[in-house]
């Protein structure tokens, strides 16, 4: 499994931070996160990324961060989770119940009270207006070399790549940790938002297939050079 994230430091200002030589009482965290995880078994003891073993994959997934499966037949990628967001029917559904009142912020995005995700870690204070930390779990027998590989990501990937160029990107790459390095620097190149990026990314049993369906990593092969010259060309406009 192989890990790569890129974020701006942070620091705690204000009334959080402790002075030198001053003893103050902690402030409680008032914030919160989100969080994807994915537990893959075999029957035996063969590993889940040997090509001749099926496997049994469990996720379990709170707020927008994102998990895809590349298909190794066709590949296209398979969205294993779905945004925690106002806009998703399943969650505005269940807020309204709290008479949850919606907003849209100047970026267009959905939010209530003064959060994107209905779903998280934390945010205690939001926890009356009916933010859950309760995960969504689903549970998806894998044949052998059936999946390519699993990606799990940050929303400062998956909020600026649509699904198929994520797999597509990874699909280009030797191994499972140049894909990840290559997700995460293509995703700070071509945005300015300056969201945290971070991918994961599994061998599984049909890695050594993952050009060969659909149009391999050709399909979104345009759109990512026309994301790479719209943001040089907002690069240079910004220099002038």
């Amino acid at each position: 499994m192989d890990f790569i994230t890129r974020t701006k430091p942070w620091f705690l200002t204000g009334e959080g931070a402790l002075q030198e030589g001053v003893s103050k009482k902690p402030t409680p965290f008032k914030g919160g996160s989100t969080a994807s995880i994915a537990l893959i078994s075999t029957p035996t003891a063969t590993p889940f990324w040997d090509p001749k073993t099926s496997a049994t994959l469990i996720t379990a997934h709170i707020g927008d961060t994102r998990i895809l499966l590349s298909s190794a037949s066709t590949g296209l990628a398979l969205p294993l989770t779905t945004n925690h967001h106002p806009s998703s029917p399943t969650e505005s559904r269940r807020l309204r119940r709290y008479a949850t009142a919606f907003v849209s912020d100047s970026f267009g995005e959905e939010r209530f009270g003064v959060l994107a995700n209905t779903r998280s870690f934390g945010d205690v204070s939001q926890k009356r207006l009916g933010v859950s930390a309760e995960p969504e779990v689903y549970r998806r027998e894998l044949e052998p070399s059936e999946y390519a590989f699993i990606v799990l990501m940050s929303d400062g990937i998956s909020g600026i790549l649509t699904d198929q160029e994520i797999v597509d990107i990874v699909k280009e790459c030797r191994t499972p940790d140049e894909g990840a390095r290559e997700l995460v620097e293509f995703a700070e190149e071509v945005t300015t938002e300056g969201d945290n990026a971070t991918a994961v990314v599994v061998r599984l049993g049909g890695w050594d297939q993952r050009t060969e369906g659909g149009e391999g990593f050709m399909g979104t092969k345009d759109l990512r050079a026309w994301r790479r010259d719209e943001a040089l060309a907002g690069s240079r406009g910004r220099r002038m």
